[in-house]
């Protein structure tokens, strides 16, 4: 009987999208790099993930506390992908757990702070649970030029920098920037919904789908072709996942379009900023994308010193916690891997400087909860001199 459940459990697995466990042969490489190592008292052993789904045995206890223990450690990673670039093989870690949350969503047993995203997706169109009519108010206010079929950009923010009050900041800048710089560009003032990148690294294939459908037809039917957008994961979804649906468009993260402008001599000049400047790759732009150099190009003609953390920038970056659905957890305090983050880089600068909305959010939240003095802004706030 018992043999029955793990051939089952193999096989379903498989099913879902956890094909990469065939190229793993249990190195242990990607324990050794994996962030969470970074963290004392965490005991995530990222290599016996694979041969664990290989006996079969996960999904089979029967006990509510190894339950509870495994969807935690499911449920843990950022997919941060410092693993794959260490794994001999190209093992995604990631994709074999999000392989396992599907099933575990279908389920319906995996934490209840993403099934509460979840819940708001379905019901609202965004995670934050925020009426639709709130992000149309929001275009008006700023001013922003709509998207019609003349111009050449749709810029799409993100739900984050749409409906949350500091990252809307950040898009007014954006907004700011591009009709400074004369770019042709425009923005929907309803009917966009999430990109659905952060549901279906949860596991919910199905809800991303419809997502995803949903805005490849309104984008389509506006005319688009080439998107900005001011989030990595929208980034990603955008240039990777779109066209597995036929959503093939142009996609440029604003990192690339402040390099341009900057290149044509269209950055509007500000005063130095005289200070000590840190600024953190994301985990997207920096392994997926190899975006390394573009920030601190736009950086080293606005900021007097631009400082590295030893032996964690570029593509070796530490993951702020907040992908992989991380940023909806609940994390302790100890555990949060943006807090570990902050500790390295308060040893080497006083500003804090991000392309990213979730590690924005993650990372002002940790200096409010380690009481530190330290500001963080977005790459395009130091740009606009705001």
């Amino acid at each position: 009987m018992r043999k029955t459940i793990m051939k089952e459990i193999y096989n379903l697995i498989i099913e879902k999208g956890g094909e990469e466990i065939y190229k793993c042969f249990q190195c242990g490489s990607c324990m050794g790099i994996c962030p969470w190592r970074e963290i004392e008292g965490i005991d995530f052993p990222v290599y016996r993930v694979a041969q664990s789904v290989k006996l079969g045995v996960i999904g089979s206890g029967e006990r509510k506390e190894e339950v509870k223990k495994e969807i935690e450690n499911i449920f843990r990673c950022t997919g941060c992908d410092l693993c794959l670039e260490r794994c001999p093989h190209g093992v995604s870690v990631f994709n074999i757990l999000r392989a396992l949350r599907r099933i575990f969503v279908e389920h319906n047993n995996y934490p209840i702070d993403l099934k509460n995203i979840i819940t708001s997706v379905k019901a609202k169109g965004n995670p934050l649970g925020k009426a639709p009519e709130e992000r149309k108010k929001w275009v008006e206010e700023i001013d922003a030029p709509l998207f019609t079929s003349q111009v050449e950009y749709l810029y799409y923010p993100c739900c984050i920098y749409s409906y949350e009050s500091r990252g809307r900041k950040v898009a007014q800048k954006v907004v700011e920037i591009l009709k400074k710089g004369g770019v042709s560009f425009g923005m929907i003032k309803e009917g966009e919904k999430c990109c659905g990148e952060a549901i279906r690294k949860v596991g919910e294939e199905n809800l991303f789908k419809e997502l995803a459908t949903h805005n490849i037809k309104l984008f389509k039917e506006l005319g688009v072709k080439k998107i900005i957008t001011s989030s990595p994961h929208c980034y990603f979804t955008f240039v990777k996942e779109y066209p597995e649906m036929g959503g093939e468009f142009e996609v440029y993260h604003i990192v690339e379009i402040l390099r341009k402008l900057k290149e044509e001599g269209k950055l509007e000049k500000k005063e130095e900023l005289k200070k000590k400047v840190v600024y953190h790759d994301s985990c997207i732009l920096s392994r997926k994308f190899g975006m390394c150099k573009e920030p601190r190009e736009v950086l080293v003609d606005i900021c007097s010193e631009v400082k590295e953390v030893p032996h964690f920038s570029g593509e070796f970056t530490l993951c702020c916690g907040g992908g992989g659905g991380g940023l909806w957890l609940d994390w302790n305090r100890e555990e949060r891997l943006g807090n570990k983050r902050l500790e390295q880089i308060k040893e080497v600068g006083e500003v804090l400087v991000v392309s990213c909305p979730y590690c924005l959010e993650m990372f002002e939240d940790g200096i409010k909860v380690m009481e530190m003095e330290m500001e963080v802004k977005d790459l395009v706030e130091i740009v606009a001199g705001g």
